[in-house]
């Protein structure tokens, strides 16, 4: 692919190197090839650039045929262009500035379309300067890059940028402006360093060579790379508050390993994680650096499961296998124990609490030490009161010094007097998949189906919200489950991530399609740092990172449109103009097919759509993913139809109307009309 481009029509233009100039659809169902029409016929080989104009023309340039313009009525067009007497047959840039004129890239100079003709545009005090490339700055003014460096034209004047000056290829609507040149694709974030960005294969390896010959924002926010024969790259719109920190490679920062098996939250910022190449590492959760890369599996002694947690002194304790772990950060002090277990009993999970005892769950035992790793209870979680899951136990070590676990008839608290644990009072019966408490002093439980939210009175759990699947929480058992600083929870599972607020915003449930680069969270992998940032093992494999507050912010509203209107006219099929004043159809068409898309980058799959005819609907009328609707006729007269879309479990869009003029048959007519 040579360059992509979205016109006002949200119709995708590509200009490829060996089948021309194609289009997708607004549905994004059909490609189609241009190949012009019977007057003007467009080159398949050579298409390299492509942009439009607010007047709804499409321009083409090429590697050696000049010009093409595609009018709004279909009409195609051979531009004939001229510049320092000789004709302009190869296009090297083509854009359209922030005031709406084409502007043209040539090897002998650059042109500027002015109304209705072209102007030479002085870029040097030679005239024949070779344009490599031109941008188009949202903030005013075009960059230029020639065989004499960076340029930049505003306010009728040029400026010669300094040596070494990379060429910008995006400004964002954030306010990021991004560059790529000889060493690489640059973010430039407004009051930090620039900072390198790396481009990746399908492989996962870094494309050292990898060269961005365009850039572009979606509608929705999402930002684009297109690379020259080396592919396309995305970023989602929300793509800083999700960060998947995956495996160190070819000198960028990353983890020892590709799967996080354990994680626990450590001191300010950081978590602890330990991978599956048996390294102990403390990541930052802001910048995605790690240091203190420890070995977390002695010798000679069999490593499984894995779990991990941060005492009050500072001191980090592993469970793996059938060892117990201690280290000191910043000191060579550690040491082991075995746990006397045999055998893989599922999960794994470890609690240092603030009296300074340490407690371990699994399937099949039940540990308690002290600050200092001496035993003092090892049993069967049945002859202690726990019936756990089958894939082991979930501890909770609250603020008020109370054990809680989870259990396969709902949530169990720790009675120190009689060594034993209990049923809670007001507890969802029930298996719970895990338990969380928040700084707000409330405790989250998830169920099957269900999340609630409780507040304990010291002798009973007392219900204050519940979420299910009629406020949008999704059908599954969350195994992971953390509360945010604002007190907003967050539940994980294979199918990803949902987000319950319980101050008024809902539920909402991230996927791939809301810019998650990882989905599949594991059990007790989920946790939240010292100073708010949240971490997930997941199952795709890497760290993701998650900002609470960025995630809380402010949604870009997808646009809603209606993008075709088909009728069945006596024998023949027959497409009407949508957009230009009101859709004329007739009592006598049949099979009337009105066709919705939601423009967001989700899958369309996962897309919902309802409709309703105003004055002869009183409920609106769902439909599935194709957002179609049928009418076998139309009532005559003037009709307004309504629709609505959402992605997933998500907000409604506001409603988009359009209108249909149906004009009576024949036989609809008034008796004196039809006599006339």
């Amino acid at each position: 692919m040579r360059a992509l481009h979205l016109d006002a029509q949200n119709q995708l233009w590509l200009a490829t190197a060996s089948q021309g100039l194609l289009t997708l659809s607004a549905d994004r169902r059909v490609i189609q090839s241009m190949p012009g029409n019977g007057a003007v016929v467009l080159p398949r080989i050579g298409v390299e650039q492509i942009t439009s104009t607010p007047d709804g023309v499409v321009w083409v340039g090429t590697l050696d045929d000049g010009l093409f313009a595609r009018h709004p009525d279909g009409r195609w067009q051979r531009v004939p262009l001229q510049l320092h007497g000789s004709p302009v047959r190869r296009v090297t840039a083509l854009i359209t500035d922030h005031q709406g004129r084409l502007w043209i890239g040539t090897p002998a100079g650059a042109l500027r379309r002015e109304e209705h003709r072209f102007i030479q545009v002085p870029l040097h005090d030679d005239q024949h300067v070779d344009v490599h490339v031109l941008w188009p700055d949202p903030d005013g003014g075009v960059w230029v890059r020639t065989s004499r460096g960076v340029h930049r034209w505003r306010d009728g004047a040029v400026h010669r940028m300094p040596e070494n000056t990379e060429m910008p290829v995006l400004r964002s609507t954030a306010g990021d402006l991004w560059s790529a040149g000889a060493s690489g694709l640059r973010l430039h974030a407004r009051g930090q360093t620039p900072q390198p960005v790396p481009l990746r294969g399908y492989s996962g390896a870094v494309m050292s060579t990898a060269v961005v010959s365009q850039a572009m924002e979606d509608r929705v926010g999402g930002l684009w790379w297109l690379g020259r024969g080396e592919g396309l790259w995305h970023l989602p719109a929300r793509w800083r508050q999700f960060t998947l920190l995956a495996a160190a490679r070819d000198g960028w920062p990353g983890l020892d390993g590709d799967h996080v098996l354990a994680l626990a939250p450590a001191h300010g910022r950081r978590v602890w994680i330990a991978s599956d190449h048996g390294r102990l590492q403390r990541v930052d959760t802001v910048s995605g650096r790690s240091d203190l890369g420890l070995d977390y599996r002695p010798d000679h002694l069999r490593a499984g499961t894995v779990a991990i947690a941060e005492d009050r002194r500072g001191q980090v304790w592993v469970a793996s296998g059938n060892t117990l772990s201690r280290y000191l950060p910043g000191s060579d002090g550690r040491r082991h124990w075995l746990l006397g277990v045999d055998g893989d009993a599922g999960r794994v999970d470890l609690q240092a609490c603030g009296d300074g005892s340490l407690w371990l769950g699994r399937a099949d035992r039940i540990q308690r030490r002290d600050a200092d790793g001496v035993l003092q209870l090892s049993a069967a979680p049945h002859t202690l009161g726990l019936v756990p899951p089958s894939h082991g136990p979930q501890l909770l070590c609250d603020d008020n010094g109370l054990l809680w676990a989870t259990d396969r008839s709902g949530i169990k608290r720790w009675l120190p007097a009689q060594g034993r644990f209990a049923a809670v009072e007001g507890a969802p019966r029930g298996e719970a998949g895990a338990i969380a408490r928040g700084e707000d002093g409330h405790y989250w439980i998830s169920s099957l189906g269900v999340l609630r939210r409780y507040r304990w009175d010291g002798q009973q759990l007392r219900k204050t919200h519940s979420f299910g699947p009629t406020h949008g929480y999704p059908r599954l058992l969350a195994r992971a489950l953390v509360v945010d600083a604002a007190g907003i929870a967050w539940a994980g599972d294979a199918r990803g991530l949902i987000r319950v607020d319980p101050h008024g915003g809902g539920v909402r449930q991230f996927g791939g399609d809301e810019g998650l680069p990882a989905q599949g969270v594991l059990p007790h992998g989920l946790v939240r740092a010292a100073e708010g940032r949240l971490a997930a093992a997941v199952s795709e494999g890497g760290l993701l990172l998650i900002d609470p507050a960025g995630v809380a912010g402010p949604e870009r509203a997808p646009g809603l449109v209606i993008h075709a209107i088909t009728a069945r006219r006596g024998k023949a099929q027959i497409t009407l103009p949508v957009g230009a004043g009101p859709v004329p159809l007739t009592g006598a068409d049949r099979h009337v097919r009105v066709a919705a898309r939601l423009l967001s980058g989700g899958a369309p799959s996962h897309m919902q759509y309802r409709f309703r005819l105003q004055d002869h609907e009183a409920q609106w009328q769902e439909s599935d993913a194709t957002g179609l609707r049928v009418f076998e006729r139309l009532p005559v007269g003037l009709q307004t139809l309504e629709v609505q879309a959402r992605q997933a479990n998500g907000r409604w869009s506001p409603v988009r109307r359009v209108t249909l003029q149906v004009a009576p048959a024949w036989w609809q007519a008034p008796p004196e009309i039809g006599r006339a």
